[in-house]
């Protein structure tokens, strides 16, 4: 009996992405991504997702790293 591999994620989400309308873009450190409706896979490095306070700090929500998504609600 022959073993089925499966796909790693970053295949199955490039395939996806690869059948649907999208784009690669390249963000330089300090670029800040605004989300309005869209998905984004992180191929390479870091995101750090941060919320303005009523005083109007910074303050880390969340860090997003290789092989997640951001935009979508879990």
């Amino acid at each position: 009996m022959e073993s089925i591999k499966k796909p790693s994620q970053e295949h199955s989400i490039l395939s996806l992405m690869n059948n649907s309308n999208t784009s690669l873009i390249e963000l330089d450190k300090g670029q800040r991504l605004i989300l309005d409706d869209a998905l984004f896979y992180i191929k390479k490095g870091a995101f750090k997702k941060i919320r303005i306070t009523e005083d109007g700090r910074e303050q880390i929500a969340h860090f997003y790293y290789p092989e997640e998504i951001i935009g979508c609600s879990s």
